[in-house]
């Protein structure tokens, strides 16, 4: 169980009474209690009991457990162990696991019987008697954390009718460590509230506040805790690694971890003008070390800044890197007319050649269409073919008609149809052959007059 002790003095110092506290939810019980020799009222007094009790906003009791008492010579202390019976009293011990009510008033009274009598001193119930001492304490849940920075709280608590105080404990831990600060609270309207400062950064401390009557003895009962951690420092400045990878709409980001860092945002511009700690970013929350840049314009220098982020605050923005985006793809400019011409069979064979297109952001491709007649096919003849291309299943004396088709990434561009082209004829007894041997062997040129006919 996580508690702590605290000792506290009665208001007219009678006794000291050391009280423990659980601080997950503020039960409390006595540890001890020490008094001095002798007694505090009547001499004709015998015994002396503890009582822990509640009482209405007249002073008077509303409940009352009994701890234990004892005789009145000597200095004498409590027993650790109350669930015992205590000296001659019924065995009703304040139990070690005991809660309190929030915001109540609660009396530790020290008083003497007569004899056996369980009465007060004064006989009419209430707590002013000679023969009664007490400490008194305000039940706290508890507080309210706010305004966290790396070396600062502010804590908050409901503050009670009547002229009472308030104090703050800070713990460094939520076991048995003793308190690194303490304050008193202010009191305005119905909250009482105090800042502490002086707390080390990135650390977590557990806070509780305790409120006590004017004139109630010295000392405070602490609540329950809250835990805090108080902000990180701000990290230190990003560096951009690498800006590129461009595309027409887009660029990639990378960088270096920085040390302390949770998120980190980058800012961009087309201007050089460099951001400053106000200056809004582009994009927050990138975890990571890489990012796209997206929804840029093409052919369009960008210029990109970095920080780190932490719950403490951002880190100073990196240098500045740049980049150019791609030029946009269009489709491809016109191809030249293609020129034909015989081929090295030129009965069957014919050469087309053209003058490239412009590319116009992307890479081009050539296809040719070829048609006997004038009307251009929808489908291309040959694809991913350079120029000069040779066409070798041409027939002889067939007219022929070629374009040239360009292709990119964003389209089509169709030449003007080319001059008809017509392979050579090669007539043998009035016939046209496809193909001729000679001794089992196929002739695969054929000249005349020092030209080749086939």
């Amino acid at each position: 169980m996580a508690t702590y002790t605290q000792t506290v003095t009665s208001k007219n110092s009678k006794f000291t009474a050391a009280l423990t506290r659980k601080r997950s939810d503020g039960g409390i019980q006595l540890q001890s209690v020490v008094w001095p020799n002798g007694h505090i009222g009547s001499a004709s007094t015998t015994q002396m009991g503890m009582f822990f009790a509640k009482v209405d906003a007249n002073g008077h009791l509303t409940s009352e457990e009994q701890i234990g008492g004892v005789g009145l010579s000597g200095t004498n202390v409590i027993p650790t162990n109350r669930e015992a019976t205590p000296l001659g009293f019924p065995p009703n011990p304040w139990k070690p696991t005991q809660a309190l009510t929030s915001y109540t008033k609660y009396f530790l009274l020290f008083k003497e019987y007569n004899g056996i009598s369980n009465t007060w001193g004064d006989g009419v119930n209430n707590i002013s008697g000679s023969s009664v001492d007490s400490f008194e304490f305000i039940a706290l849940p508890a507080p309210s954390v706010s305004a966290v920075t790396q070396t600062s709280i502010t804590v908050t608590t409901a503050a009670s009718a009547g002229n009472n105080t308030y104090s703050v404990a800070v713990y460094p831990d939520n076991t048995s460590g003793a308190a690194v600060k303490t304050a008193n609270m202010t009191v305005s309207g119905s909250t009482a509230s105090a800042t502490i400062t002086g707390l080390t950064a990135n650390t977590t401390y557990y806070v509780a506040v305790a409120g006590s009557p004017d004139l109630s003895g010295s000392g405070y009962v602490y609540g329950p805790t809250t835990a805090v951690t108080t902000l990180k420092n701000a990290p230190g400045q990003a560096a951009i690694s690498l800006l590129g990878f461009a595309t027409t709409t887009s660029l990639d980001v990378t960088w270096g971890a920085v040390s302390g860092a949770e998120t980190y945002e980058y800012y961009r511009s087309t201007s050089s003008t460099a951001p400053t700690s106000s200056t809004t970013p582009t994009a927050t929350g990138l975890t990571g070390t890489s990012a796209t840049i997206s929804s840029l314009s093409s052919s369009t220098t960008y210029y990109v800044w970095l920080r780190a982020v932490n719950n403490g605050g951002a880190g100073a923005w990196s240098a500045a890197k740049s980049a150019t985006t791609q030029s946009a793809v269009t489709a491809p400019g016109t191809p030249g007319t293609p020129a034909v011409a015989k081929g090295a069979k030129p009965t069957r064979e014919a050469v087309v050649s053209w003058t490239g297109a412009a590319a116009n952001g992307g890479t081009v491709t050539y296809s040719i269409l070829r048609s006997t007649t004038t009307t251009k096919p929808g489908t291309a003849y040959a694809t991913s073919v350079t120029t000069p291309w040779t066409d070798t299943a041409a027939d002889q004396g067939a007219d022929y008609y070629y374009w040239i088709r360009a292709t990119n990434s964003a389209g089509s561009t169709d030449s003007a149809i080319s001059a008809k082209h017509t392979p050579q004829t090669l007539i043998v007894g009035g016939n046209r052959p496809k193909r001729i041997w000679v001794g089992g062997v196929e002739i695969t040129g054929l000249w005349h007059g020092g030209n080749r006919i086939f």
